[in-house]
């Protein structure tokens, strides 16, 4: 299989990927920007809206006005750090459960897909994904 027709079933497989990762948030009543806001925090609270802004690819207005609905809902909050002009955010402990139940079966079916795809298989898809996304970064930068 020539390279170009390796990339488009690569960028499919991505593509498809997000598209069930939002299908499922809608589903479950989040918009999929909201569940990667969940997503951030669950994998370490407190981080900055510019920082997950990054992460995820997520214009910081977007951010903004989910976190702006996230704090009227009682779910997260801000913190300003001593000495740091931008603000921190956290989980109240209503969020965290709040995001947890969702995450929670969200993580379940991760894992059975993972559970199916087996530990060799797993193993190489964690390896040749972390290589492959280390070498598109370099070649990002060198571009």
């Amino acid at each position: 299989m020539d390279i170009w027709k390796q990339i488009k079933i690569l960028d499919n497989c991505i593509n498809r990927q997000t598209e069930l990762y939002a299908d499922w948030s809608k589903k479950h009543g989040l918009s999929y920007n909201t569940l990667l806001i969940f997503f951030s925090l669950d994998n370490e609270d407190g981080r900055t809206q510019k920082r997950i802004a990054e992460e995820w690819g997520i214009p910081k207005q977007t951010i903004h006005t989910i976190v702006k609905s996230l704090v009227k809902s009682g779910y997260i909050y801000y913190q300003q750090e001593e000495g740091k002009r931008e603000k921190k955010l956290y989980f109240t402990d209503s969020g965290k459960a709040y995001a947890h139940r969702r995450l929670h079966k969200l993580y379940e079916i991760e894992e059975r897909a993972l559970i199916r795809l087996g530990p060799q298989m797993t193993k190489y898809l964690i390896e040749s994904q972390s290589i492959y996304t280390q070498l598109l970064e370099e070649e990002f930068r060198n571009e």
